[in-house]
C-alpha cells in the first residue's frame, strides 16, 4: 500500500493572470501551469504555463520563496 500526504493551498493562486496575452485571447484570463524545472543549486524554478488556451509562457523565481509560501499556506491532510 502506498502511503501519500497531499497538501492542499487555500490561499490565492500563486499564479494569475496579468499580461495582455493572459488576459484575453481564446480562453480569457487564464493562466494554467504544465510543468517545471529546478534548480536547487540556483534558488530556481522555471514554471511553463498555458496563457489564454493560446500561448506556452515561463514564468522564474525563488525556489526558496516558492517553497516557503506554500506552506504558510497549505492545510495537510493524510491519505486523502
Amino acid at each position: 500500500m502506498n502511503e501519500f500526504i497531499m497538501h492542499r493551498y487555500p490561499a490565492p493562486p500563486l499564479l494569475t493572470p496579468q499580461a495582455d496575452y493572459e488576459l484575453t485571447g481564446h480562453v480569457r484570463n487564464v493562466c494554467f501551469p504544465c510543468g517545471c524545472l529546478v534548480d536547487e543549486e540556483k534558488d530556481e524554478v522555471r514554471i511553463y504555463y498555458g496563457a489564454s488556451d493560446e500561448f506556452v509562457c515561463l514564468a522564474t523565481g525563488s525556489l526558496t520563496e516558492l517553497i516557503d509560501t506554500c506552506k504558510k499556506g497549505f492545510t495537510y491532510s493524510e491519505n486523502l
